[in-house]
């Protein structure tokens, strides 16, 4: 039986919820106590990463990141715990959920309503909604930058994609998901949407000259059940805001239909931006918390040198053991504060308590939010022997000279405060730096807070030989940490960051990074639960293949391999 829009909402008001159980939790456990953190409910949800019977498999360790480092659940999954609830195999006649009628599901008034019912928990309540739209501008909103104090405590989730992209089954799984396990679980603390470039290539489309052009727009490019909670850019809207970039597409300026997001929905603190082709094997909310949860926690002191690192448990020990080996290679020192360069005299970020990181016992940022919150390591562009933009530098007084940094791709979590940032350097000064290096470089510029949490992720080379730990660790980090004070300033200094040439191939196997092939194979297998030759992550227990909690980029899958 198919359940109608109309049910749902029923159901949901009634405290019966679809898709498990997941809508009790916004209603009846916050309408008893609405001052409750989400840490104290209890998580009654069917379809929560579930343990492998009998007793669990032994999963090796991950070559990067760390579960226990990150107090990121170590659970499991199958295809069918992880999106049964999403309709995976709902076609099965041994399909055992009720069915629900996607395209009749209106997200959008779900999230919205878990926001009115928590709207005591936050400064500002702002709805998702396809009457707040993008227009051409006038004159700019704001003429002189400064940091905003207030928080809201809610955090965007911005899916980007693009006219004719290929909505699979498996996208719309992974949707549905991180709207219930991060927008509803959370009541809503996370708000979905959809950013979608509209590729008005002839220039018929006119989305933003005439709302019913926007409208067939929106039925013509994006699934029904999605509609509500999309956002339409196209190449004119950022031609129009930016006139004194010259580039604007997403190789070049991937963070400029962001930026104008954060303007046009300025009621969250921060804002993740996710790719289409990331998928995560568990708990989505839970990966999202851990991922905050860390950087919160982390002291702002040489917390962008240890970002630098990709973090290795069997080379680096615990985290406590490598923060300790980068104070000691770097004496005590560090960045500290903003980096100063002529074009941005006046800093938004916080001042150093002390003049001298060596005054500091790792005390100050802790608790505070992280304003840029990376998923993969930073390098020095000036030091590096080969990237393809190190020579994309615009408007800046010193030109190559400017320090800058750069983070292979261009997925994380960003401040308002950031976010306003770039976006007023590009409107009023026209700084630009290419995509990698606008969030990361510009972050330092102001001071802001940088983490990299060392989210889990495993590693099987494209190589006809095997890659030890030890040589991956040399060629993503470089040296030790005392090693690399001497000859990078205390960054890390590995090929696969400053030098890859010759060397693709040994580390272009990590089930998180920008290179396609291993994380979509390893997903797939995972998903048609085939049994050959399994990556060594998977595991089979009583015919089926169980796969870890991670995160995986990217997983190209169907016409958008």
């Amino acid at each position: 039986m198919a359940i109608q829009l109309a049910q749902i909402k029923r159901f949901w008001l009634h405290g019966v919820g679809f898709v498990g159980l997941t809508l009790i939790l916004c209603i009846l456990y916050r309408s008893l106590d609405i001052s409750a953190t989400r840490e104290s409910l209890p998580l009654p949800i069917p379809f929560d990463p579930a343990t492998p019977p009998h007793s669990p498999p032994t999963f090796p360790e991950p070559v990067g990141g760390s579960h226990a480092a990150l107090n990121l659940p170590y659970t499991f999954n199958t295809p069918d715990t992880r999106y049964g609830a999403y309709g995976y195999n709902e076609e099965s006649e041994q399909y055992d959920r009720t069915r629900v009628q996607w395209s009749s599901v209106q997200w959008a008034d779900l999230q919205n309503d878990c926001l009115d019912l928590n709207k005591d928990r936050f400064s500002r309540t702002d709805k998702i909604t396809t009457a707040r739209r993008f227009t051409l501008p006038g004159r700019p909103k704001y003429k002189e930058l400064k940091a905003r104090q207030e928080p809201t405590g809610r955090t965007a989730i911005v899916l980007r994609a693009w006219e004719g992209y290929n909505y699979t089954s498996l996208d719309l799984y992974h949707i549905r998901s991180l709207i219930v396990e991060a927008g509803l679980q959370s009541n809503a603390d996370y708000a979905v949407f959809l950013l979608v470039d509209v590729k008005d290539q002839n220039g018929t489309r006119q989305i933003f000259h005439d709302s019913r052009a926007y409208d067939r727009a929106l039925e013509e490019i994006v699934p029904a059940e999605f509609r509500d909670i999309a956002v339409f850019f196209d190449l004119e809207l950022l031609e129009a805001w930016y006139p004194k970039i010259s580039e604007h597409s997403a190789f070049f300026q991937v963070y400029q239909p962001l930026q104008l997001f954060a303007q046009l929905f300025p009621g969250f603190d921060h804002y993740w931006q996710l790719e289409m082709d990331v998928k995560i094997t568990g708990h989505s909310g839970k990966w999202l918390d851990s991922e905050s949860q860390f950087a919160r926690k982390e002291p702002r002191k040489q917390s962008v040198e240890r970002s630098s690192y990709y973090y290795m448990p069997q080379i680096h020990g615990s985290y406590e053991e490598f923060r300790s080996a980068v104070n000691q290679s770097l004496q005590g020192g560090g960045i500290w504060g903003p980096v100063r360069i002529p074009d941005l005299p006046t800093p938004i970020g916080p001042k150093p308590p002390v003049a001298d990181p060596l005054f500091d016992d790792f005390t100050w940022g802790v608790g505070e939010d992280a304003d840029l919150i990376l998923t993969n390591g930073l390098a020095d562009v000036i030091a590096t022997k080969y990237w393809p933009f190190k020579g994309w530098v615009h408007g800046f007084a010193n030109e190559l000279d400017t320090p800058r940094w750069y983070s292979p791709v261009a997925m994380g979590r960003y401040s308002w405060n950031l976010l306003n940032a770039m976006h007023h350097a590009q409107v009023h000064q026209g700084l630009a730096l290419s995509s990698e290096a606008t969030a990361i470089s510009f972050a330092l510029y102001h001071g802001l807070k940088v983490v990299f949490p060392p989210h889990p992720w495993y590693h099987r080379p494209q190589a006809d030989r095997e890659v030890g730990i030890e040589e991956l660790g040399q060629l993503f980090n470089g040296g030790t940490p005392a090693e690399n004070a001497e000859t990078n300033h205390g960054l890390a200094f590995g090929r696969a960051m400053y030098d890859p040439n010759g060397v693709y191939k040994l580390f272009n196997g990590g089930t998180w990074w920008w290179v396609p092939g291993y994380p979509g194979r390893t997903f797939k297998q995972w998903m048609q639960q085939d049994t050959t030759d399994m990556p060594s992550m998977l595991r089979e227990v009583d015919g089926k293949i169980w796969a870890p909690m991670m995160a995986m980029h990217p997983v190209k899958v169907g016409d958008n391999a």
